[in-house]
């Protein structure tokens, strides 16, 4: 078997699996359902949808970039993380007791209750949106990237991006957050041990342990363990220059949408502050390995040089199995990220912006049309609900040229 073959085949089966993991929380019957899965997820769930929603895909290419590239400076990442799960962890207990209290399900709804404005709800949905956007993108064009390695340049990277897409807005858009969490639980799984055991497999692999590639990184570069690092050239940052990233990276970084929709799902306050302080410990192991793993690389001239792709070239230098997987981990952290990123835009345009733009939507229900348009009919036994009345819902159906889900106005359909 070849690389490119074992490789796309690993993919494949890695999206696909997310499909079926997912089979049995399609068709949700409300919208408290598709934005807060009924506010069922213990520990476990909140924990693994936190870290599968927070350490993106680009880590592996962006922060691991500059682990390689710039050195020791890359653990501001670890820094400010475990300072946003402490704002997480401050945060939480009053967004849970709001939320379940007032059946609130998302930050605008959150804020907009609090100083009794729908204004300064709109104006957090707005901003939650736009900042969210250039994640997303990330996020795709970190997918259309592995799908473009793994075939060898057969499969261009936007179709990689669509396929990519494509799986993802299926079970957001069938099962809410009981998917995305379902799906993070894997994807965290996989990506934090599976990927940590990985990066040290490497490290023993092209350098005998730890212990060796730091000798061999003192004797050749020496500037990896120092601050601000290698390869800034003339523009090296002041020092004041990592704290300010750390700190402000810290204070705001919780508050991105895709991250804090998670408290909503949560089963109580206690799973939350138990999953808040665990989330910085799991992530010492991951990104310590990550960074290290990346000092460690930037030995190679090539990966100095490509320091973005540096985690799969050197994957792909030391066989088909340790590409495939790195392939499958990097593939989760994106779809992670994005699954839980479309989830929230689709809370903060239904929720949050259109109703206040438009007040005679009275929305219960809606999800995004995957692909085509809603047909003309729909069958009366895909509704749920009393159709006689103005709340109804249409359950997943499929045609030969479309999935429809949940759509749901003040309108009979």
């Amino acid at each position: 078997m070849n690389q490119v073959t074992a490789t796309m085949g690993s993919l494949i089966v890695f999206l696909l699996a997310m499909l079926v993991i997912n089979r049995h929380n399609f068709g949700v019957k409300s919208f408290e359902e598709f934005a807060t899965a009924n506010r069922v997820f213990g520990f476990f769930g909140i924990t693994f949808g936190v870290i599968a929603t927070w350490w993106v895909g680009a880590t592996f290419c962006a922060w691991a970039g500059m682990a390689v590239n710039n050195g020791m400076v890359a653990f501001y990442g670890l820094v400010y993380q475990t300072i946003c799960m402490y704002v997480g962890f401050i945060v939480g207990e009053k967004t849970y007791l709001w939320g379940k209290r007032y059946t609130l399900q998302s930050q605008a709804d959150l804020l907009g209750m609090r100083y009794e404005s729908k204004i300064v709800g709109l104006i957090i949905g707005i901003a939650g949106l736009v900042f969210t956007i250039p994640w997303l993108l990330m996020e795709w064009v970190v997918q259309g990237y592995i799908f473009n390695y793994a075939s060898g340049g057969a499969i261009p990277a936007t179709m990689g991006m669509v396929i990519g897409v494509v799986v993802v807005l299926i079970y957001v858009a069938l099962g809410g957050m009981k998917s995305v969490i379902t799906a993070n639980i894997v994807q965290g799984i996989l990506m934090f041990f599976g990927g940590g055991l990985l990066m040290v497999w490497l490290v023993y692999h092209f350098f005998g342990g730890f212990g060796p590639a730091f000798a061999q990184i003192l004797s050749e570069s020496p500037e990896i363990f120092t601050f601000p690092g290698a390869g800034w050239g003339e523009n090296a940052p002041p020092t004041l220059w990592y704290l300010s990233i750390t700190i402000t990276s810290g204070c705001g970084g919780f508050m991105w949408p895709w991250a804090y929709y998670k408290l909503f799902a949560a089963d109580s306050i206690r799973t939350i502050k138990k999953s808040m302080l665990l989330v910085p410990l799991l992530a010492f192991f991951f990104y310590t390995t990550l960074c290290y793993t990346g000092n460690s690389l930037h030995l190679f001239p090539f990966a100095a040089e490509h320091f973005e792709e540096a985690f799969l070239w050197a994957s792909s230098q030391a066989g088909i199995w340790p590409l495939c997987l790195m392939a499958v981990i990097i593939m989760a952290a994106s779809i992670g990220t994005s699954s839980s990123i479309i989830h929230a835009m689709g809370i903060t345009i239904s929720k949050d912006i259109a109703p206040v733009i438009k007040n005679d939507i009275n929305l219960v229900t809606i999800r995004s049309s995957l692909i085509g348009n809603l047909p003309s009919t729909v069958p009366r036994s895909h509704i749920v609900g009393n159709p006689d009345n103005n709340i109804c819902t249409i359950k997943s159906c499929r045609t030969p040229h479309f999935w429809i889900v949940t759509i749901c106005t003040n309108q009979r359909s």
